[in-house]
């Protein structure tokens, strides 16, 4: 089973270099569960790469839509993100871009950037989390946690 799978990321997880006395998990919303068919609305996902890096979107669209099959997944350019953003309404962007959506709007954000050990981001309701080497299950935890998110408003 999936979920099982998937288990919640702990700080180290993440692979953060936090300051001092800043504590992740109070970034991370808790009231996520594990997907399942059927269950309030699919979560809407962006995915956003610039052109040379279009591979790396297109793969993991595809994962995601592999294995979170609930999920309404779509590909963009970055010179087409506030239209697309506008058109999809995505509850999740995964992009290289940083976040620039209204948390209203787009509940979560992750800033992937496509050069290893640069920071990226993750944010939920506008609170961001820097993250290091974000990787694919990662990801999937961020979809899950946006899922619940969404079922739980």
């Amino acid at each position: 089973m999936l979920a099982t799978a998937t288990p919640a990321l702990s700080r180290s997880e993440y692979r953060t270099r936090p300051a001092a006395g800043f504590e992740p998990a109070a970034y991370l919303p808790t009231n996520a569960t594990a997907p399942s068919e059927g269950a309030g609305p699919p979560v809407r996902v962006l995915v956003v790469f610039e052109f040379q890096y279009r591979s790396y979107g297109d793969a993991i669209a595809g994962v995601i839509r592999e294995l979170r099959p609930r999920a309404e997944v779509a590909v963009a350019d970055p010179v087409d993100l506030r239209a697309e953003v506008t058109r999809v309404c995505p509850h999740l962007v995964i992009s290289s871009q940083p976040n620039t959506a209204d948390p209203a709007r787009t509940p979560a954000w992750v800033q992937l950037p496509h050069e290893p050990g640069l920071a990226g981001a993750i944010c939920f309701g506008g609170r961001c989390l820097k993250a290091y080497d974000l990787a694919l299950g990662d990801l999937l935890d961020v979809v899950d946690r946006t899922e619940g998110l969404i079922r739980a408003s």
